[in-house]
Order: structure tokens, then sequence, then C-alpha cells
């Protein structure tokens, strides 16, 4: 089976039920946003997928708080990503492996999810969605992170 090209992808996701599906249509927010300097208030954002990808996106949906709250503590979650990087300059970090990063360790400082599950999703997502080689980056900054708290 092909894999689906990024506009079918979002298609698929019209009724993301499944956490993983939740995950990729916040990327694809969070893309956006970052796409216009996150000047855009995510209610246009919400409206422009509904109309340009004929979706169903509520705005009092989960994913909607999520890419809110992402939105909200990029700065601050940037921050506590950039000292794992040791041999990386933050600014040459792709997009969506950055975005990758800042919600996994969203999603493990909020401690709801079982930190080996994070990590696993989070290298489908950069497998899915990044260079060749970027899942082995956010595994290792990831499980460095994790190790770091543990401590």
């Amino acid at each position: 089976m092909e894999p689906l090209d990024p506009l079918e992808q979002l298609t698929e996701l019209q009724n993301a039920t499944s956490k993983h599906s939740e995950r990729i249509l916040a990327l694809n927010l969070l893309y956006a946003a970052d796409a216009l300097d996150y000047e855009e208030p995510i209610s246009d954002l919400i409206a422009n997928f509904n109309t340009g990808f004929s979706m169903e996106i509520r705005q009092e949906s989960p994913v909607v708080l999520v890419v809110q709250t992402l939105i909200d503590k990029r700065d601050e979650l940037d921050a506590q990503v950039k000292p794992y990087l040791e041999h990386w300059d933050y600014k040459r970090v792709s997009l969506m492996v950055r975005l990758i990063l800042r919600y996994a360790l969203w999603e493990i400082l909020e401690k709801k999810t079982d930190p080996r599950i994070i990590i696993n999703e989070a290298i489908e997502l950069a497998k899915q969605f990044s260079e060749a080689d970027a899942y082995r980056l956010v595994n290792g900054v990831l499980d460095a992170m994790i190790k770091n708290n543990e401590r």
C-alpha cells in the first residue's frame, strides 16, 4: 500500500479518534501556525483547515487545546530542549523536528502517558514527517531528557 500524500492524510484525519491521529493533526496545525509566524489566531487556522480540507475541527476539541498550549509554551519548551542538542544549532534543526520535540516534551511533562509511548510516537512522527534520519535525533534527545528527569 502506497503512503497517502499530505493532503490525503489531512482529509483522513477529519475524524481523528486515535491519539496518533490527534498528534498528526496537531502537528499540521502547529506547522501552519509557525508558517504564519504565530500571528494568526488558532480560530483562523482552524477555519482555514475546515474550509481548505473540508474538515470539521471543533474549536473546543482536545486537539485545539493542545495546539494552543504548545503555541503558548513554545519558548519555554524550546529552552528545555536546547541543552540536549549538544552539537546542534537549534535554528538548524528542521521545523518539524522542533515541533515533534516540543510536543513530546510537553507530553512528558504532563505525565499522563508513559514516556516510552511518547518516545515511540515521536520517532514514528519523525519517520513519517521529517528527514530520513531525524528520528535518531528525536530518540536521542527525548531519551536523554527522560533519563535526566529520572535522576
